[in-house]
């Protein structure tokens, strides 16, 4: 049975860990009760974000896929600047990650080219929406020539 993929909805709740996770880091926590649960924040939502990704770029039947790729580009932007301020040790628990460091520099790197792809595709569905602004469908052409006859 074919079901419903909400993207945005999707991309929205990713936004809101990402955001408690971003305010969490700005705390004075003791990293050895918490530490363990951010570490697998980060990785689920980097695992989360490319497999939305992965799914909407794949998929040429989704409606409102500039809209879809637009958000998860914010969201990639973001989470990518996450990551950048844990790895250039402006979170306070950064020295407790720093086992992860390496993958988060893998992570960082991936985020970094999906949103590169993003752009592109992006770019690749508004030029097209401006040709088709242009053409005219099969149905058109029998209204204006049936109107001749």
């Amino acid at each position: 049975m074919p079901y419903k993929i909400h993207y945005l909805d999707n991309i929205f709740l990713l936004s809101m860990k990402m955001k408690t996770l971003r305010n969490g880091l700005k705390l004075d926590f003791d990293a050895d009760l918490f530490i363990d649960q951010i570490r697998d924040e980060i990785t689920f939502v980097a695992d989360t974000i490319d497999r939305l990704y992965q799914d909407v770029k794949a998929s040429s039947l989704i409606v409102g896929k500039a809209e879809i790729l637009k958000s998860l580009q914010r969201l990639c932007t973001g989470f990518a600047n996450l990551l950048k301020s844990i790895l250039d040790g402006k979170a306070r628990c950064a020295s407790s990650l720093q086992p992860y460091f390496s993958e988060y520099d893998d992570i960082l790197e991936n985020l970094t080219l999906n949103v590169e792809e993003i752009k592109n595709m992006i770019t690749g569905i508004n030029s097209r929406a401006h040709e088709m602004k242009y053409i005219i469908s099969e149905e058109e052409y029998r209204c204006l020539f049936a109107a001749e006859d």
